[in-house]
This record gives structure tokens, sequence and C-alpha cells, in this order.
């Protein structure tokens, strides 16, 4: 999920620093599957602040085999082009 949040940052020449909120949908939430996420979070962001992060548990998503679903808020600085 996070490669794909990567990527879809990238393509707007956005990266994990301009991600300010991230909401987490998870089925079957648990201990290990949060200690799952907080380290590929971790590694996204290495040393970096962290977006404010909020876990939804749900009993299931849209798809049959789905465990987590993110939504992420990124902010880009105003461009400096055409001032």
């Amino acid at each position: 999920a996070i490669a794909n949040l990567a990527l879809a940052l990238s393509s707007k020449g956005a990266g994990p620093e301009h991600v300010c909120k991230l909401t987490l949908l998870i089925v079957d939430h648990s201990h290990a599957r949060l200690k799952q996420w907080v380290d590929a979070v971790d590694r996204a962001w290495g040393q970096a602040t962290k977006p404010t992060c909020t876990l939804i548990p749900v009993p299931r998503l849209a798809l049959d085999g789905m465990l987590i679903e993110v939504d992420a808020v990124a902010a880009l600085p105003a461009s400096s082009q055409g001032r």
C-alpha cells in the first residue's frame, strides 16, 4: 500500500514529506498488524516527521482479499510560476 502511495505521489511531483494526513482502514485489526504498519511507515518516512494517521478497524473492504486501504492527503507548496 505504501509503494502504491509513493507511486501516486510521485505522479504529481510529491513525496512522503508532502503527506499531512493518512487514514488507514484495516481488516481484522490486531497489535501484530499495527506493528507491521508502523514498521512500513518508519521505512517510508525514515527520520522525517510522520503524518497524522487515523486507523479504523473494519470487518471487510470492497474486494475479497483486501486487508488494508490507505487514504492520504498531501499538500504541495504553491508554484512560483506565473507570479
